[in-house]
């Protein structure tokens, strides 16, 4: 298949030892104005909200005007390739490490959906284009124009864990690699890295696993280790980008959505896809510094929220009352998540004044946050204000008709970027009764190849009895 008409290419990131991911203590915050569609054309709706294609946003409308700062602002000809640049430093430093979250926040219909997940009906084998030469297929894969944030994260993680093998391939081979004092040049010295995928929707208040044969509601829980969590939800391991966007298709298409009248499949929960990495030190290696051998396991949560809408009480009397459940339980979610950012920023605003001060810190009223009050909020506490990188994409409509939604997300994006996450390195050591199960194990292959190179250098055969060097370890 020929390569992305865009020339987008997912390119592999540095290694996270050759250049360290330092990420800020702020929440990043990108707003997004869609074209305008033809239903809104059609009905003569002005254009209202612009976006410089640099880092402002504003409303011009005879009602309302307002202006926000962003760290940068996607003007309507913006490509899925320029969203997806905005955030794609998330990918090293995930792989580094840290957790991170890239969140979709807007009124419903603004395009946060095409922006995490692009043009999900082209088909995994569309959106994953390969390169036009072996190279290029070795380093990345090409995607299609229409490819969101998703997929193409997706096919970052696995060329840069490629470009990773490779260069520690070409080490390994290199010159001088096994001379002595040098140590053997082998392939185990690499890290051992496993992807896993799992997918949740919350609905009407309710967490559901996306691939559970029969979804039953899930508990959220906490713990020191991992954070906030969904208690059942399955994670499943994947070895390719390919593979891995074949999971998140399957959960697309077991969220629920519902024709609305500004969507023809509007979701009517929230969705959270997550990619955790996790990186195994090599035994040997790691026994000869410090005797530890390191775990470390981060988690990229991809949130893909439900749209924020207003009631038309004209309308409203004719919906089922499903319908009625799930505006409501949005709305709801979605107030709640406002005013977690807002306490976020207040709490940060008070302690970044009370340390200009010399004071202690803040009062309580200003630290407390109501993460409780929302299951999604729950579910999204580390990577609000946290432990994680975290990036919100405003999505904004530009017509007339919902400039009271386009106003309160700009409210939302002035408040989100006021908040400070404290990401740090998710690294552990692994118990010393695996690293010495793993020392033994390794240790006895290489007295079984060291017996049958002597046997061989003897031109004996190998049906002789174990000799002392096959001795079980105690």
């Amino acid at each position: 298949m020929a390569a992305a008409a865009d020339g987008a290419a997912v390119a592999a990131t540095p290694r996270a030892a050759d250049r360290p991911p330092r990420p800020d203590g702020g929440i990043r915050v990108y707003a997004r104005v869609r074209p305008m569609i033809d239903r809104e054309v059609a009905s003569g709706q002005p254009r209202v909200v612009f976006a410089d294609g640099e880092g402002a946003v504003a409303i011009e409308d005879a009602t309302y005007r307002a202006r926000c700062e962003v760290s940068r602002a996607l003007a309507p000809k913006a490509s899925q390739a320029d969203a997806w640049q905005c955030v794609a430093d998330v990918v090293p430093m995930l792989l580094a490490g840290y957790n991170a979250t890239v969140l979709a926040y807007g009124h419903t219909s603004s395009g946060k959906t095409f922006t995490l997940f692009g043009d999900m009906a082209q088909g995994i084998d569309a959106l994953f284009q390969p390169g036009s030469s072996g190279a290029a297929q070795s380093a990345a894969l090409a995607m299609h124009p229409s490819a969101g944030i998703i997929p193409r994260a997706l096919a970052t993680v696995f060329a840069s864990l490629r470009a990773e093998q490779d260069a520690r391939r070409g080490e390994a081979a290199s010159p001088g690699a096994g001379e002595a004092g040098a140590g053997p040049a082998r392939e185990a010295d690499a890290t051992e890295t496993r992807v896993f995928v799992s997918a949740l929707q919350v609905y009407n208040e309710d967490a559901f696993d996306l691939l559970a044969a029969s979804p039953a509601p899930l508990e959220v829980r906490e713990s020191s280790e991992e954070g906030v969590f969904a208690t059942g939800l399955q994670e499943f391991e994947v070895t390719s980008a390919e593979e891995a966007l074949g999971v998140v298709a399957a959960a697309a298409q077991a969220r629920v959505v519902r024709e609305t009248e500004y969507n023809m499949r509007s979701s009517r929960s929230h969705t959270l896809i997550q990619l955790v990495v996790e990186r195994h030190a090599d035994a040997a290696a790691a026994a000869e510094e410090d005797g530890a051998v390191a775990l470390t396991r981060s988690r990229l949560s991809l949130v893909d929220l439900a749209g924020s809408e207003r009631w038309d009480t004209r309308a409203a009397s004719g919906w089922a009352s499903a319908r009625v459940s799930e505006l409501t339980s949005i709305n709801s979610s979605l107030f709640v998540l406002t005013k977690v950012i807002a306490a976020l920023a207040r709490r940060d605003q008070a302690s970044k004044a009370a340390g200009a001060a010399g004071e202690a810190g803040a009062d309580a009223d200003a630290s407390h946050v109501p993460y409780r009050e929302s299951v999604l909020t729950r579910l999204l506490q580390d990577g609000l204000g946290g432990n994680a990188v975290t990036c919100i994409f405003c999505t904004l409509t530009p017509a007339k008709e919902a400039v009271a939604e386009s106003l309160n997300t700009l409210l939302f994006a002035d408040a989100a970027k006021r908040v400070m996450t404290r990401a740090r390195v998710n690294d552990s050591a692994l118990p010393d009764a695996v690293v010495v199960r793993r020392l033994r194990a390794e240790l006895l292959a290489l007295r079984r190849e060291n017996l049958a190179l002597r046997e061989r250098a003897a031109g004996g055969g190998g049906g002789g009895a174990a000799s002392q060097d096959e001795a079980p370890l105690r």
